[in-house]
């Protein structure tokens, strides 16, 4: 079980808002404020006793790249997009013990997994942490630039199915990295049992969001319990929504725990 961002600021006697001013120090090195990564479902191992290797997160600098490489290597069917800041993407990174590096790959022509590339070791941040001044608080990002099709039912449906995916893959990578802002800046209510970062009781901020923001027929699908199922991560408990539109659309909130039983919501995902 990974610990949490709290958990990872006590070892260096920071506040997590501190620990977050220090990561995004190390994320300034990176020359963009939004970066794409792919989450591919693991396949079972082919040998029960092998040992799981380090695994090296590649970003890409925009929505772009990220699909053009998926479509040229064959890889579009299965892999799902997110939009995330670096910050952000460190701190998992820092929370997850079996990534060794996040490879934030450089804006040119052709941008591939092999090309120029910034990349930034756990072991490395994990120095930088002991010895890093605090900076001062990062400036806000800038707002999310939205694709030309408006963030709503009608016009995911107005979508041509079956013909330009990346159209579909840009929609459900912006529409995820709004979501994943309604978490992170979401605050339980004073007297909530939970009043931690990202907090479960923002599933209903989420669909809330959802109803009033051109999706007003979303609603609860399934709750269930994914513990043990590679397939998610290492997530505990998987909250789903159906998007209501008529082209099947759903958002999955992946739900953790930390070392010290407190559920979160680990991860926003928007897929089909």
């Amino acid at each position: 079980m990974n610990p949490s961002s709290a958990e990872i600021a006590a070892r260096f006697g920071l506040s997590p808002e501190q620990l977050e001013r220090r990561v995004a120090a190390v994320a300034g090195r990176v020359p963009y404020r939004t970066a794409y990564v792919f989450r591919i479902a693991p396949h079972p191992p082919s040998d029960a006793i092998s040992t799981p290797r380090p695994r090296i997160v590649v970003a890409f600098p925009s929505a772009d790249d990220a699909l053009t490489w998926a479509q040229r290597t064959g890889q579009s069917t299965g892999a799902r997009l997110k939009a995330i800041t670096p910050t952000a993407l460190l701190l998992r990174l820092l929370a997850d013990s079996s990534l060794s590096a996040i490879r934030f790959l450089l804006p040119q022509a052709d941008v591939t997994p092999a090309g120029p590339a910034i990349e930034i070791a756990r072991d490395e941040l994990l120095r930088l942490l002991d010895h890093a001044p605090e900076s001062a608080p990062p400036a806000p990002p800038p707002p999310a630039t939205l694709p030309s099709t408006p963030l709503s039912a009608v016009g995911y449906d107005a979508l041509q199915f079956g013909i330009d995916f990346r159209a579909r893959a840009h929609f459900r990578a912006e529409l995820a990295a709004v979501l994943e802002q309604i978490v992170d800046t979401y605050q339980p209510p004073p007297g909530s049992l939970d009043q931690g970062p990202r907090s479960i009781y923002a599933v209903t901020a989420v669909e809330a969001w959802l109803r009033s923001h051109g999706f007003p027929h979303a609603r609860q699908r399934r709750w269930i319990t994914v513990a043990g199922d590679p397939a998610w991560g290492g997530a505990s408990e998987l909250y789903e929504i159906d998007a209501g539109t008529t082209n099947r659309l759903l958002v999955q909130l992946l739900i953790a725990e930390d070392r010290h039983g407190r559920q979160y919501i680990r991860d926003v995902l928007v897929t089909t």
